[in-house]
């Protein structure tokens, strides 16, 4: 199918801490990109992290999808993701928004981040995307 990928990662190891504990990672990603359309989606599953501040299982994943308004500049895209350490409560993060494409892949980007891992549960964010 033209356009689809597969991939999958990994890593191990110990965590840059005194203790040396064990960090694991594993994560699966399959994307399908066409012209006015990209999908993305991602699993994650580990123990711990690279600088040794948590031992506990992880996993998570990632979704993502933008659209190309076709015979326009515009794109919408939004992505969810869910992330559980398990010594710690699961938390969300939601982002939609509205991008710009100008001078040949350049962009400019409007969007709104919803989270629920923080006190401050909305953040509106400009970015700029430069492509050399």
């Amino acid at each position: 199918l033209t356009g689809l990928q597969v991939s999958y990662n990994m890593a191990f190891g110990k965590g840059n801490d005194s203790l040396s504990s064990d960090f694991r990672m594993n994560a699966f990603y399959l994307s399908y990109e066409t012209r006015y359309l990209t999908l993305t989606a991602q699993y994650y599953s580990g123990k711990g992290n690279m600088s040794g501040t948590s031992k506990s299982d992880n996993d998570g994943y990632s979704f993502f999808g933008e659209f190309v308004i076709p015979k326009t500049k515009f794109m919408l895209f939004s992505r969810y993701d869910y992330f559980h350490d398990h010594d710690t409560d699961p938390y969300h993060i939601l982002v939609g928004g509205l991008g710009y494409r100008f001078f040949r892949q350049n962009k400019i980007l409007f969007d709104v981040d919803w989270s629920d891992k923080s006190s401050v549960k909305q953040v509106y964010e400009i970015a700029l995307d430069i492509r050399f």
